[in-house]
């Protein structure tokens, strides 16, 4: 079933994990975005210099570590040796444990086709393709895409240009995931139309993730889990855009 399906109710997407209290990306993050209720965890991937694969969103150590060498410039044990305990920046192969013991779905968020390519080979090595989902740069989604017809994808957006229609036909994104502040109910329905789901990020103002809920997305990315998991679960959304799209047509 797919996810633009009008029975499923929206999901909550833990962005980057739970780093309320932990570190973005960390082993902690994605367990505590688990344990509090979040329907998929958006994770970020980087290369590290020796081709594994490993859980960190910046290009660089400097933001979070304190180190202004690229990931590409460590090897794993390097990178390993940056972080103790909790703050230790895990491989992909280790967040993708995580999903399988909790049963929590990963969005792998790659950002070159290198990383493209090597994830979806960890994730394939896992057993685990049809229980991962990628986003992030297109340049990366279509070599997934390329080495695997079975791959689920998110296709990113930033920008007010709608998705290109060869785009769509050609990737197959089984969702379009644009920045929050783009989406208009009329395209969140021609997705619908054209059997594609709608997610959007990074939302965390109760405002806007009502506002979107009620426009009929089927995913919202967020920073703020608890928050968004509440308004998911606060009413009927999918009652509510149908309403919302009866008053739109003079119904």
């Amino acid at each position: 079933m797919p996810w633009y399906d009008q029975s499923r109710p929206p999901l909550a997407i833990a962005h980057r994990g739970d780093h309320r209290e932990h570190v973005e990306n960390t082993l902690p993050a994605i367990e505590a975005a688990a344990r509090g209720g979040a329907d998929m965890i958006e994770i970020d991937v980087q290369l590290a210099g020796d081709g594994e694969v490993v859980v960190v969103h910046d290009a660089t150590l400097q933001r979070l570590w304190g180190d202004p060498r690229p990931v590409a410039a460590h090897t794993t044990e390097s990178i390993r040796a940056l972080g103790a305990g909790d703050r230790r920046i895990p491989t992909l192969r280790e967040a993708l444990e995580v999903s399988r013991d909790t049963g929590v779905p990963l969005v792998i968020d790659q950002k070159t086709p290198e990383a493209a390519a090597a994830a979806l080979r960890v994730v394939e090595d896992a057993g685990l393709v049809r229980a991962t989902w990628f986003c992030g740069e297109l340049a990366g989604l279509w070599n997934v895409r390329g080495a695997s017809a079975a791959a689920q994808l998110f296709l990113n957006s930033i920008g007010l240009t709608p998705p290109d229609v060869r785009v769509l036909g050609l990737l197959r994104p089984d969702m379009y995931n644009p920045e929050h502040t783009t989406l208009a109910p009329v395209l969140v329905r021609a997705l619908h139309a054209l059997g594609i789901g709608v997610s959007c990020w990074t939302v965390d103002d109760p405002r806007d993730l009502e506002r979107l809920l009620g426009m009929g997305v089927d995913a919202v990315m967020s920073d703020d889990l608890p928050t968004a998991r509440a308004l998911v679960d606060a009413r009927d959304w999918r009652a509510v855009a149908r309403h919302e799209l009866a008053v739109a047509v003079g119904a």
